[in-house]
Parts: structure tokens; sequence; C-alpha cells
């Protein structure tokens, strides 16, 4: 599942449970090189998406921030999603 850092309130689906079912969600939350230089370090961010999909009604097996301009976090998120995977098919949904 994808969340867009800079609206994450508004890009969390609203019924995404409904979509995922049962099946393990990796939670990554994008753009994280467009936030102001006061926002909270990629530790804080991960927490406050668990705590924010878990009041969701989401049970992340995996949190990753990201930024796809500058790589960071990247490797770590694709590792994360491959090592889930475990010969299923994977499904990005989210902004």
């Amino acid at each position: 599942l994808l969340v867009d850092m800079l609206d994450a309130s508004g890009s969390f689906l609203g019924r995404v449970r409904n979509l995922v079912g049962k099946n393990p969600v990796v939670l990554i939350g994008t753009k994280i090189d467009l936030l102001p230089p006061h926002a909270p370090d990629s530790q804080q961010l991960t927490s406050w998406l668990n705590q924010t999909s878990i009041h969701k009604g989401l049970r992340p097996i995996s949190v990753q921030v990201v930024s796809s301009k500058t790589g960071v976090g990247m490797k770590e998120a694709v590792r994360k999603i491959l090592m889930e995977r475990r010969k299923r098919d994977v499904y990005i949904i989210g902004a």
C-alpha cells in the first residue's frame, strides 16, 4: 500500500482493509524528499504511519518510508516486498 506523505491522511484508502482482505500488507510512505526540513525523521514517520494504519484497521507486516527521487529507503522497501512475497502475486495500491 502506497501512501503519499504529503497527504498521508487523504491518501489512505477508506476501505483498504476490504480491498486487501487477509493478505499481508507492506505499507510504504512515499515522497519523503518533498517534506519540509523540520519534518519528523524517518523513524518517527514510520511509527506514525504504523499507528495510523492500525487506526484504519490494518496490521502491516512492514512499514517503510521512501523517496523514489533520491533513492532513500528504496532498497529496503524492495527487499521487504520480495521477502514477504513468498512466490505470491504482489499488488500495488494507493497514491
